[in-house]
């Protein structure tokens, strides 16, 4: 044992003595090298070159992991939409357009139809079957009549038998089920659904509503033909002069857009035939080559073949069908769409109890005057001078005084869709700092009981 001890220390005195020979030598040799270089002169520490190379090097340094980060940030997908978020309107007809299919989903009573559940943040994913999509993804099953029997007795998938009334009670339970079918900690059950006038259309700012008007009008241009043998109702043709103050390019295409009919004929039928659909929240589109007129709102779709009179229908069956080919546009709408319902609308003050096609006309009837037998030009739409006639509506833009002796009241400028989006934006950032501080309270506070 003595033996192995001592020749083990023998090798690791012999291991330090190489070690300590080799750094000399080395050394040694780097003294004897001659120096080439002469010796530089001390440079001051604040002097422009030494500050401008250091500057450069950080410059070097620090360009590449920002251009990185650059990348990173344009390569990060977009955060998604919250999913509890009440306030939004367009979350909240994006639920709602779910349950536009009838194939998925069926007619309902009032209590428990579709509105009540997007309302809720439900939204229609198959055959009368709800979700709570990105929240606590509760899913559950509506149905309210037994399923149609075949000739051999057997249940047809996808159908309902309407011969059979509802249960009362069943009702009750679905309505139950709205608010009781989320889970415990969802917010959609624990703080509440979208507020009554969610659906209220935007008419109270002029600059908007007209936006919205001539946008529709421009999509109405594509079935414009289909529309020019179509009778509908109500008639507001007196209304048509508005065109030419909404967009002079969307009415001069309007008159020259068909070749083979005369301009004095395109301007007195095709400028109604667009207009009259666009004051009750129609657009028009073309699917599959079909003509259709839809609704952002309710998502009803209308194809405008339907109303189109045969050309080889005899006068006897023509007289007795006339009310058929008439396209009421109105009660065409969905029974929620506020552009027919007073109530979904929420209107207030003097539009209470209008619905939003009745808002629109007044409005328009306020904005623009009829054409005057004088010189001025036939059509041209001149602004309301009355003061009787100019009387805001509903929720019209505040007045302020000027403060003269004759007590002239000045309109508060109108604000932009940008503007009210900006608003909007920065309303739901407070929102969801408001939400985390209180959450962050709500942790410190179970913290504070179990400790």
């Amino acid at each position: 044992m003595a033996v192995a001890l001592t020749t083990s220390k023998r090798k690791f005195n012999k291991l330090l003595d190489s070690l300590t020979s080799s750094s000399q030598t080395s050394l040694a040799t780097i003294q004897d090298v001659p120096s080439t270089s002469t010796p530089q002169a001390k440079r001051p520490r604040t002097s422009t070159e030494s500050f401008n190379s250091i500057r450069s090097t950080s410059t070097s340094v620090t360009t590449r992991p920002i251009a990185k980060l650059k990348s990173t940030v344009a390569d990060t997908p977009p955060r998604p939409a919250p999913n509890y978020a009440p306030w939004n309107q367009a979350a909240f007809l994006a639920r709602l357009k779910t349950f536009s299919d009838v194939k998925t989903w069926s007619p309902k009573p009032d209590s428990i139809n579709e509105v009540v559940w997007a309302k809720r943040g439900w939204i229609c994913e198959a055959l009368n079957r709800v979700a709570c999509k990105g929240g606590c993804e509760a899913r559950l099953v509506v149905q309210l009549r037994p399923k149609r029997k075949n000739a051999d007795g057997e249940d047809i998938d996808g159908s309902e038998d309407y011969s059979t009334e509802v249960e009362d009670e069943l009702v009750q339970r679905y309505e139950r089920l709205i608010e009781e079918g989320h889970a415990e900690d969802c917010l959609w059950r624990r703080a509440g659904g979208c507020r009554e006038d969610i659906m209220r259309l935007p008419l109270v700012r002029e600059s908007v509503w007209k936006d919205d008007l001539r946008e529709r009008c421009r999509t109405l241009q594509a079935v414009q033909e289909d529309l020019r043998d179509i009778r509908s109702k109500p008639d507001v043709t007196d209304l048509v002069p508005l065109l030419q103050t909404l967009d002079e390019t969307s009415s001069s295409e309007v008159d020259t857009s068909t070749a083979t009919v005369d301009n004095t004929e395109a301007s007195g039928s095709s400028q109604p035939k667009i207009l009259t659909p666009a004051l009750f929240g129609w657009r028009g589109a073309v699917e599959a080559s079909n003509p259709i007129l839809t609704c952002a709102t309710c998502f009803q779709r209308i194809g405008l073949w339907l109303y189109h009179r045969p050309q080889n229908q005899s006068l006897d069956s023509a007289e007795q069908d006339d009310d058929l080919f008439v396209l009421d546009l109105v009660h065409k709408h969905r029974e929620h769409c506020p552009w027919r319902n007073s109530e979904t609308q929420c209107g207030v003050g003097k539009s209470e109890g209008l619905a939003g096609w009745e808002i629109l006309v007044g409005n328009v009837r306020r904005s623009i005057r009829p054409s005057s037998t004088n010189n001025n030009t036939a059509g041209s739409a001149v602004p309301v001078t009355d003061p009787a006639a100019s009387d805001p509506v509903e929720n019209a833009i505040p007045h302020t005084d000027t403060g003269t002796d004759d007590g002239v009241l000045v309109e508060t400028p109108h604000k932009s869709r940008a503007e009210i989006e900006s608003e909007d934006k920065a309303r739901d950032s407070r929102l969801k700092k408001l939400r985390r501080a209180l959450s962050l309270k709500s942790t410190m506070a179970k913290l504070k009981k179990k400790g």
